[in-house]
């Protein structure tokens, strides 16, 4: 009883599904077949009523229902908003809650267009991720949810680091640094987008950052709650939105780019719940039931 209490809330979202607990039932002999020939009661309290004595046969089978039921809310959940925020029906900038951006001179547009407070970006002419280290204060007194780190471009040309492996190990120190100082916050690491001609006469380095950008990948890839952003494609497509210094880019791009980064914190949101649910669940050695 102090089961089913718990979970009423949740096994009246899979009224729907009846037919299929009905049909898992069937595993039982004789007279778990009979029941589950039977059409379901009609109604909520004769539908609840009607679960809950299949959970007393298999609370299991009821815990992975609800399981899987709750994964998919989760993926429609994203599949919706990432509709709407490339359509253009969600507003990008409205998902940016509870957050600091940290940039270079590239990411300034996010505030001088007007695209989000000026409090809440922290950027320099020429910053390197070594601004990013001197920010540890500001961020801890701000204790975002969510930060976003856009740097790079003068990280390669710079001369501080001799190798893209250099550098990634010294961003992954910069990172556990952050972690340290606000452990709940999740950080977001766009990638470095490239420069374009006639950029290289200022800079022949800026050739490499893609091997700097894949550097900075695998690090993200090894601490958890750190996400890597991909941006390299949006570069690509929307070569016409960098300025003619082949640097620098058009205000139309940040709306752009910032629906990466809002995507990939949705995404990285859903993997966590998931994981939460398989870490909450009971240990089975039955397999879940398909949905119909």
């Amino acid at each position: 009883m102090a089961l089913f209490r718990r979970r009423f809330p949740a096994l009246l979202l899979i009224l729907s599904l009846i037919l299929t607990l009905a049909a898992c039932g069937s595993r039982e002999e004789s007279s778990s077949a009979a029941e589950s020939s039977a059409e379901p009661p009609a109604g909520i309290e004769a539908g609840v009523a009607y679960i809950k004595s299949l959970e007393a046969r298999d609370p299991e089978m009821v815990t992975r229902i609800l399981r899987e039921k709750r994964r998919q809310e989760l993926q429609q959940t994203l599949d919706s908003r990432l509709r709407e925020l490339e359509d253009g029906t969600l507003d990008v900038w409205s998902q940016f809650q509870d957050y600091v951006l940290l940039v270079d001179a590239r990411g300034v547009g996010y505030y001088v267009f007007d695209f989000l407070p000026e409090e809440r970006v922290l950027a320099e002419a020429g910053a390197t991720i070594r601004n990013l280290q001197e920010h540890i204060p500001d961020i801890k007194k701000l204790d975002p949810a969510s930060i976003y780190c856009c740097y790079g471009l003068n990280d390669v040309s710079i001369g501080f680091w001799t190798d893209p492996q250099s550098y990634a190990a010294e961003y992954r120190q910069i990172i556990l640094e952050i972690q340290q100082a606000v452990p709940d916050a999740k950080i977001y690491i766009s990638s470095i987008l490239p420069a374009r001609d006639p950029a290289f006469d200022t800079a022949e380095e800026w050739r490499n950052i893609p091997q700097y950008s894949r550097a900075v990948e695998e690090v993200c890839s090894e601490i958890d709650g750190c996400y890597y952003v991909n941006c390299d494609d949006l570069a690509e497509k929307y070569e016409d939105m960098y300025e003619v210094d082949g640097i620098h880019l058009h205000q139309d791009f940040y709306p752009i780019w910032a629906t990466r980064l809002i995507s990939v914190q949705y995404k990285s949101e859903l993997e966590e719940a998931r994981a939460m649910e398989d870490a909450s669940a009971p240990r089975t050695d039955s397999p879940a039931p398909e949905e119909p």
